[in-house]
């Protein structure tokens, strides 16, 4: 006999054998990279490598899988267990062992508030030399990354400044990290920067944010907070890189 893992919504998972690990099995059938590979069944997570017979799960059982999902966590400030990494990498529909930009992909569609200079692309690429603002223009001024095919729990983030001479008086200060759960759904506020000096005025300078979230979003803005200039009084976005950490899975049926 077999078990049958059924996603919440009752679509059909995947039929597993009892001394089958349950981690290759599922990782196998998603495609998805097993090592990192979290899983919770009937309030219970499942510990990786282990069988469903050593998690007491018996023949014929029907489990609902609560949540399935990579866990990408944090090592250092742009290192390579982030998601636009692994999205532009060995999580894109071809994966590949070199990283490429997923917007190029199709992986990721980044989107401004309004067009200053530079490449917006950049926003999620890895090159240190970019140069990205947006206009001077009337609030808000945000810039934003959707993932085509997947969603995140945000657990940490991390952002690079730019290359500009005058970045003491652009530094951001005061802004917000949005995320929506789909394209229909409210920005919803997953941390709030006030007055915050992380980011140094040098040149290339990254810090990184613990992020207290359980919902997973499709999409994440960052955006200056109204009526909260940057040291120059201006309101622009101006800003080099952006990289994401948690738990990703994709989206829709599993």
């Amino acid at each position: 006999m077999e078990v049958e893992l059924v996603t919440a919504d009752g679509h059909e998972m995947v039929c597993l054998n009892p001394e089958e690990d349950v981690h290759t099995a599922i990782a196998r059938r998603l495609s998805l990279d097993m090592e990192r590979l979290s899983i919770t069944c009937c309030e219970a997570e499942i510990l990786p490598g282990s069988t469903l017979e050593e998690n007491d799960i018996e023949e014929g059982a029907r489990l609902t899988v609560r949540s399935c999902g990579l866990r990408l966590e944090y090592a250092s400030d742009f290192d390579t267990n982030g998601v636009l990494y692994y999205i532009g990498s060995t999580g894109c529909k071809v994966p590949s062992e070199e990283w490429v930009n997923p917007v190029m992909l199709g992986e990721v569609t980044v989107d401004i508030s309004s067009a200053g200079m530079g490449t917006k692309e950049d926003f999620v690429g890895r090159e240190q030399a970019v140069y990205f603002r947006t206009a001077d223009v009337p609030y808000p001024s945000w810039i934003s990354l959707r993932l085509e095919r997947w969603q995140l729990i945000p657990s940490k983030y991390t952002l690079r400044n730019t290359r500009d001479d005058n970045l003491d008086e652009y530094v951001l200060r005061n802004w917000i990290l949005q995320g929506k759960v789909d394209d229909d759904a409210p920005w919803i506020d997953i941390r709030v920067h006030e007055d915050d000096d992380s980011l140094s005025s040098e040149k290339y300078s990254t810090a990184s944010w613990d992020l207290d979230s359980s919902t997973a979003f499709q999409t994440f803005r960052v955006v200056i907070k109204e009526n909260s200039p940057n040291h120059s009084r201006s309101r622009n976005y101006l800003h080099a890189a952006i990289e994401l950490y948690g738990t990703l899975s994709p989206l829709g049926p599993i």
